[in-house]
């Protein structure tokens, strides 16, 4: 019982093909394992980097928050200081005119040179 040349030819054919078919699997699956560990490194990668945007986006608007708070009070603070001014400027206008200062000195007795004081007597 020889074997045949083409039988044997054709078993070698297939050991080689198995042998291939298990070679070319261990690199596919080597290959699927070099993909899997490049694409958890690229999430990991995508996940820090959008937590850090996260809190950087945060961080910024309680930042915000606060400025806006103070530029408020300062600004209620600057109306104040500026209403306070037209009232001193209107009280300064006023000081400077000569019915004002006519009836300040007549509330406090003075007179004058050409006036005369009346008085009425009470009953």
């Amino acid at each position: 019982m020889s074997r045949s040349r083409p039988e044997a030819q054709w078993r070698t054919q297939r050991q080689a093909e198995l042998l291939s078919s298990s070679n070319e699997k261990q690199q596919a699956s080597s290959v699927k394992k070099s993909t899997k560990r490049r694409i958890q490194l690229w999430l990991a990668f995508v996940v820090v980097f959008s937590g850090w945007g996260v809190y950087t986006y945060v961080n910024q608007m309680l930042k915000m928050q606060e400025l806006k708070q103070e530029y408020s009070a300062q600004e209620q603070a600057h109306s104040e200081a500026l209403q306070e001014r037209d009232e001193l400027q209107t009280k300064v206008n006023k000081l400077n005119t000569e019915e004002y200062i006519l009836d300040i000195a007549r509330s406090k007795g003075m007179l004058r040179p050409d006036e005369i004081l009346i008085r009425k007597q009470d009953e």
